[in-house]
C-alpha cells in the first residue's frame, strides 16, 4: 500500500521535475479511494436480481401448497384454453373474434401470473386489470352474439366494448368483473397508497419480487379468475352451435378445482 509520507519524501528528495511527484501522489490517493469504495459498497447488477426473482418464485412454489396449486390450476387452464382454440371452427367473424379476444386476454394472463409467483403485487395487478378488460370483451361478445361488433370495435375505438358498457350488460357476471376489477385497480395504480404499500415487506425492498409469500399467493390466485372466464365463453360459443366444447369433462373438472381453491384462499378475492 503506498502512504502520503513516502510520496512527501520523495518529492523533497527528488531535485527533478516537482509536478511528476505531486501527480504520482493524487493519483496513489485516488486509487486508493477508489479500492476502499469498492470494499464498502456492494456492487449489484440487474442481472443478479433477475437471479432473485427466480429464487423467489422458487421458494415460494416449495413453501406454499396453495400457492403451488394455483399455478397447477392455471397451467392446466391455460393448456385446455390453447387446444381449445387450436380445434376451434367458427364461420367468419366469430372465429377471428373469439381469437383475437381470447389470445390478447391469454398474452396479459400469462405475464401476470409470471409476475405473482414473485410476488411483484401492482406490476402484476397492473396485467392482469388489463387482461379482465379483454375477458368482459369477450364473455359480452359471446353472450350477445356480437361477433361482428367485436370484431369492428377491435380495430376502431372499442367505444361499445368499453369495460364499464359490456360489464353493465352482464348482468351478475358483470358485477363480479367490476368487483375484481375494482378490487386491483387501486393497488395496479402508478402511486397510490394501496400500490406503495407492496414497496417494502419484512424482508426489506421489492425490487421486481417479494420474499413475502402472502404478496405471492393473492397475485397469483386473481389470475384464476380470468382463465375461468375464457374457458366459459369459449364453452358458451360452442354452446351456440348446438354441440358442446370436445373437453367438456376437463371443464367440469377444472371447475371444481377452481371452486375448491376459493375456499383456501387466504385473501379477500375469494369471497
Amino acid at each position: 500500500m503506498i502512504s502520503a509520507p513516502e510520496y512527501l519524501l520523495g518529492l523533497f528528495l527528488y531535485v527533478g521535475d516537482v509536478k511528476v511527484a505531486l501527480g504520482q501522489f493524487f493519483r496513489a490517493l485516488f486509487r486508493r479511494a477508489k479500492n476502499d469504495a469498492a470494499q464498502s459498497e456492494p456492487v449489484l447488477k440487474l442481472t443478479d436480481l433477475f437471479d432473485s426473482q427466480d429464487q423467489v418464485l422458487a421458494r415460494n412454489l416449495i413453501e406454499s401448497t396453495f400457492l403451488t396449486a394455483t399455478l397447477q390450476l392455471i397451467s392446466d387452464y391455460i393448456f385446455l384454453i390453447v387446444r381449445i382454440l387450436a380445434k376451434m371452427r367458427f364461420e367468419g367473424n366469430k372465429q377471428t373474434a373469439i381469437l383475437l379476444l381470447a389470445n390478447h386476454a391469454l398474452s396479459s394472463i400469462i405475464v401476470a401470473t409470471r409476475l405473482g409467483l414473485w410476488g411483484a403485487v401492482p406490476e402484476s395487478f397492473a396485467i392482469q386489470r388489463r387482461a379482465i378488460e379483454s375477458v368482459a370483451q369477450l364473455l359480452w361478445t359471446v353472450e350477445s352474439n356480437r361477433y361482428e361488433t367485436a370484431v369492428y370495435e377491435a380495430a376502431n375505438a372499442l367505444e361499445k366494448l368499453d369495460f364499464d358498457e359490456v360489464t353493465r350488460r352482464l348482468d351478475s357476471m358483470g358485477d363480479e368483473m367490476r368487483r375484481y376489477h375494482g378490487l386491483i385497480s387501486e393497488c395496479a395504480a402508478h402511486s397510490t397508497a394501496s400500490s406503495m404499500a407492496f414497496t417494502f415487506s419484512n424482508f426489506g425492498p421489492n425490487w421486481g419480487c417479494s420474499r413475502d409469500l402472502s404478496f405471492a399467493e393473492t397475485a397469483t390466485y386473481c389470475c384464476t379468475f380470468l382463465v375461468s372466464g375464457i374457458v366459459h365463453s369459449l364453452s358458451k360459443a360452442h354452446a351456440q352451435e348446438n354441440h358442446s366444447v370436445e373437453f367438456e369433462k376437463e371443464i367440469q373438472e377444472l371447475s371444481g378445482r377452481f371452486s375448491a381453491l376459493g375456499n383456501q384462499c387466504p385473501r379477500e378475492f375469494a369471497q
